[in-house]
């Protein structure tokens, strides 16, 4: 297969920390959106998926490889993220 019909994402999943947990609860009761929504100060609104929701999202796609990693939000904060390499089918 070329490299045209792979695709690679980064994507951070549900966090666990209960800064997170907290404004996603907060969001969710506000707005009415999913689970996960949340707005940075400077009022960029993002979305993180917990991992069903990746896979599910990926459904019409193999997954090649699935690697979790530690990374560090925009603000600095220290986070858990997974890359997903998955292959058109």
């Amino acid at each position: 297969m070329g490299h045209s019909s792979t695709r690679a994402a980064m994507v951070s999943r549900h966090s666990t920390d209960e800064r997170n947990r907290d404004r996603y609860a907060a969001y969710a009761r506000r707005f009415g959106t999913p689970y996960g929504v949340f707005a940075t100060d400077d009022g960029a609104v993002v979305r993180h998926h917990d991992m069903a929701a990746l896979h599910a999202l990926l459904s019409g796609f193999d997954l090649v490889e699935e690697r979790r990693i530690s990374a560090v939000t925009m603000n600095g904060h220290p986070a858990r993220a997974v890359q997903l390499l998955a292959r058109k089918r």
